[in-house]
């Protein structure tokens, strides 16, 4: 489940990075563009929607981040795929 969750992150923060790219290109307001991500890791989709917290240590961190992006409304939703 750490792999999994840290590549979320990787692709969460690559996705601000291009969604901001294509805003200021096009001129629109921040955030305007939605980001939606799909994993097929059902842990990582409970630990993120759930409030007990994970076993490791180090997981807890990258798990804290997400939700925090989620808060800030910078990720609209993180999805599910089989």
């Amino acid at each position: 489940m750490s792999a999994e969750c840290l590549s979320l992150q990787e692709a969460l923060e690559a996705s601000y990075y291009y969604r901001k790219i294509v805003e200021d290109i096009i001129g629109l307001p921040s955030k305007t563009i939605p980001i939606v991500a799909y994993i097929d890791n059902t842990s990582v989709i409970e630990a993120l929607s759930s409030t007990k917290l994970v076993d490791d240590k180090r997981l807890r961190v990258d798990i804290a981040a997400i939700r925090e992006s989620m808060e800030r409304n910078d990720v609209s939703d993180i999805k599910w795929c089989s």
